[in-house]
């Protein structure tokens, strides 16, 4: 957070992490800092979570791909939280999500486009930055993409399903979920 107050970068951060208590701290440390709830499992509704999540002055959810839909959407926006999902390789997902107004996508395919006829969501200001080149992006993308997990197959509309364990996921000891 040092690093962050020194150099006035506020509106260049969002820190994210599946560890509640962690998010809380950091808005505890610097409220300016924005921050966000990344998740897969949830207890109760979508509106109990956006309620708790924005009561905690955080301001995105980042749901994993299979858990965003339009009730999900309805629910983040009554409580003015942004959404940005993860991880969407499939440019037919990412055209619905752009459709139900995500605000951002999280992909290991980085070339690939998400478009949408009908776009939801107020565009964002472009914030210039210089693109890696073509083949190091593609590289990099390769390189995350063979290390990923096959995804669970998606439940009925509305059910919620998990994964497993999310690609290095830790507690706060350290060990894998489950482990001992």
């Amino acid at each position: 957070m040092t690093l962050v107050q020194e150099r006035g970068i506020h509106a260049e951060v969002l820190v994210s992490c599946f560890h509640r208590p962690t998010i809380d701290r950091v808005r505890e440390l610097d409220p300016g800092v924005r921050t966000a709830f990344l998740h897969h499992v949830v207890d109760g509704t979508w509106h109990d979570l956006a309620a708790d999540v924005a009561a905690g002055g955080h301001h995105a959810l980042h749901p994993w791909d299979y858990m965003v839909d339009e009730a999900f959407m309805e629910a983040a926006r009554a409580h003015g939280l942004e959404v940005n999902v993860w991880t969407v390789d499939d440019p037919e997902r990412m055209a619905v999500l752009v459709d139900l107004g995500v605000h951002g996508l999280c992909t290991t395919c980085p070339t690939l486009p998400a478009t949408s006829s009908t776009p939801t969501a107020a565009p964002r200001a472009a914030r210039p930055r210089a693109a890696p080149p073509a083949a190091a992006a593609t590289s990099r993308a390769t390189e995350r993409a063979s290390r990923r997990r096959p995804r669970p197959t998606p439940g009925r509309a509305g059910e919620r399903r998990r994964p497993d364990r999310a690609v290095g996921q830790t507690t706060s000891n350290g060990s894998s979920p489950g482990s001992s």
